[in-house]
């Protein structure tokens, strides 16, 4: 008997549509790459086009992933078994304005 996620690992394939879903997974596997530390201060948002967009908690936390961005990437692609993020984005968590929160 096939498992489920062989079969549609082919029909992904055939359709031409496996870089799209690894990218997706991308974001499913963040928290497993990242660490609980990390994960409490970011969202990752989606993946498209070989980047990764993460919602970052504030500057100084944006700033030291810049740092981490080169060994984050090399963790993602090793857990996708293929070479698929070739960037991460990352952008300060939107505060919703006063008027907005009513």
């Amino acid at each position: 008997m096939k498992k489920v996620s062989n079969i549609i690992d082919k029909v992904m394939r055939n359709l031409g549509l496996t870089k799209r879903y690894n990218e997706q997974k991308a974001v499913l596997i963040w928290d497993k790459v990242v660490g609980q530390q990390v994960l409490e201060k970011t969202k990752p948002l989606y993946a498209r086009n070989g980047k990764l967009v993460v919602e970052v908690e504030n500057s100084a936390w944006m700033n030291e992933l810049g740092f981490l961005k080169p060994k984050i990437i090399t963790k993602l692609n090793k857990e996708l078994k293929d070479w698929i993020i070739e960037d991460i984005i990352f952008l300060i968590k939107r505060v919703p304005d006063r008027e907005e929160d009513v």
